[in-house]
């Protein structure tokens, strides 16, 4: 009977280092996830704020037209979008747009835009 107690205690002692084990395994697999899916919204969140400055840049390109060297800044809720203008030849103009947000996150993007066809030639996300 006497060595029966001393059994259940190396036996409680690997049940407890294996629970804690599998325990250390999913807290670190958690803080893994949480760190995926904070990049993933910054990513989401930066793209769609290069999408809604490329709209509201072409909106301001059709109503006031597009000088050389022009740079200019659109603010939003959560940061926001710088451009700068590049003539690239006589008709097509270069537009470096480059999103920052307030939490973390960057982006940047070239639109090619057609000024005597008033129409986008090429997007380019980087």
């Amino acid at each position: 009977m006497k060595n029966e107690s001393g059994y259940i205690t190396a036996l409680a002692i690997m049940m407890t280092l294996i629970i804690l084990s599998v325990i250390a395994y999913n807290v670190k697999l958690l803080s893994s996830e949480q760190l995926f899916l904070q990049e993933r919204k910054a990513w989401i969140q930066s793209d769609l704020y290069l999408q809604m400055g490329r709209e509201d840049l072409v909106d301001k390109i059709k109503n006031e037209g597009i000088r050389e060297g022009e740079s200019g800044t659109f603010i939003y809720q959560d940061g926001k979008m710088q451009y700068e203008t590049i003539k690239f030849s006589d008709e097509v103009y270069i537009f470096r747009l480059e999103v920052i947000l307030n939490e973390s996150g960057r982006a940047t993007g070239f639109l090619y835009y057609n000024y005597v066809k008033k129409e986008v030639v090429k997007w380019t996300v980087v």
